[in-house]
């Protein structure tokens, strides 16, 4: 008799299985969140620094150097004062100056 119960149980396992699957993805339904309250559209959210602090961090960290900076250029060349800059080649075509 035990054999039986295991076969039928056996046999039955897929519906089982695709039944419980579909209870779980009901019970899975998208949930709403709760509605805002009155005025939080006018809250403005930072990042935990208040104004001061962020104004006191722009002070610190400005580097008035880096506006304008090339950032195409090689920054090796500035570590080595023997080199020069590559420039226009002044050779062809035009002639020594004499004095």
């Amino acid at each position: 008799m035990k054999k039986h119960t295991i076969r039928a149980l056996m046999r039955r396992m897929p519906v089982i299985f695709a039944i419980g699957s579909f209870v779980v993805a009901v019970q899975a339904a998208p949930v709403t969140p709760p509605s805002r309250p009155l005025g939080s559209d006018q809250v403005q959210v930072g990042a935990g620094l208040n104004p001061d602090e962020v104004k006191r961090h722009e002070r610190a960290y400005k580097h008035s150097r880096l506006e304008k900076k090339d950032y195409t250029r090689d920054d090796t060349l500035d570590a080595r004062p023997d080199h020069e800059e590559p420039g226009p080649d002044k050779s062809k075509g035009q002639a020594p100056k004499s004095k």
